[in-house]
């Protein structure tokens, strides 16, 4: 996930809210440059998020 220009982040979590948009929740530790990344990788991944989703709790 963070192997784009080699940035490592320990100890860093978010948490993003996938409806009605992608959103954060929770920022524990990022820059606002990590968050915006981590944001653009949610959305480049949203549907493969919600197929996994949906295979893990079912609907």
């Amino acid at each position: 996930m963070w192997g784009e220009g080699d940035t490592t982040v320990w100890g860093s979590q978010a948490k993003f809210w996938l409806t009605p948009d992608v959103h954060l929740a929770v920022n524990m530790g990022l820059s606002p440059m990590q968050i915006r990344q981590a944001q653009a990788i949610v959305n480049g991944h949203l549907k493969e998020i919600e197929d996994a989703w949906h295979r893990h709790f079912g609907g």
